[in-house]
């Protein structure tokens, strides 16, 4: 949970959230992204009482699990921005169509772009597509559009990747680092986070190793954090 709140402080050019979700009851009214924290109703009052947090039931073996999930109402509370950045969001429904909360807290502090999952997708296929992903826009150098369009579907959810807001499309990361480097010039190299110097942010509360989604470009080392 603590990582979570000073995750706007950090300042990241790619964000990329590795996890699970939960659609909100009654009537999947929104998606929640579930942290490794299990849930205690004495603990987090305030922001339970805010609707910052809610708990979150996990059931994939059968066992009922209790989480705090982080709601789009927290997003938008944290403290700090989220300037020139792009937020990968590896959960299931993180841009179901007509629940795009989360997508637009994200915006709403700063963010420059959105990437989720229109429906339920299989860990695996995640995994790989959204290593892909960042090879294309690092890499490859293209735009935030080629590089979703370029994102096989689930091949047992069906579910698609997809970009927020539409306005996002033409988004280079070579573009933004010259931004990036307009802007902050006084800052020391190494705190300069986008693209050849960048830092990646891997926020895993699903509590697998990383090491499927770091490797090396012909620049520098993707810089993996894990959540609690």
């Amino acid at each position: 949970m603590e990582f979570f709140k000073g995750l706007a402080r950090s300042n990241y050019g790619i964000i990329v959230l590795r996890g699970h979700s939960a659609l909100r009851q009654p009537y999947n009214s929104t998606v929640d992204f579930f942290t490794s924290e299990p849930f205690n109703i004495q603990r987090h009052v305030q922001e339970i009482s805010e609707e910052l947090v809610v708990e979150a039931v996990l059931n994939y073996t059968g066992t009922e699990k209790h989480y705090f999930a982080i709601t789009p109402k927290f997003v938008e509370k944290l403290e700090g921005n989220f300037p020139k950045s792009i937020v990968i969001a590896m959960e299931c429904w993180s841009l179901k169509e007509g629940l795009k909360q989360m997508a637009e807290a994200f915006i709403k502090r700063e963010a420059k772009a959105y990437v989720g999952w229109s429906d339920w997708v299989d860990i695996s296929h995640v995994d790989n597509e959204t290593t892909k992903l960042i090879r294309r826009l690092l890499v490859e150098n293209k735009t935030l559009e080629q590089a979703v369009n370029e994102a096989s579907p689930d091949p047992f959810f069906f579910s698609k990747q997809g970009y927020y807001p539409e306005s996002a499309g033409n988004l280079r990361l070579s573009d933004l680092v010259k931004e990036k480097e307009a802007t902050d010039s006084s800052l020391p190299a190494a705190i300069l986070s986008y693209c050849y110097n960048i830092a990646l942010a891997v926020v895993d509360s699903s509590h697998k190793k990383l090491k499927d989604l770091k490797w090396t470009t012909n620049q520098t080392d993707l810089l993996a954090s894990s959540a609690a």
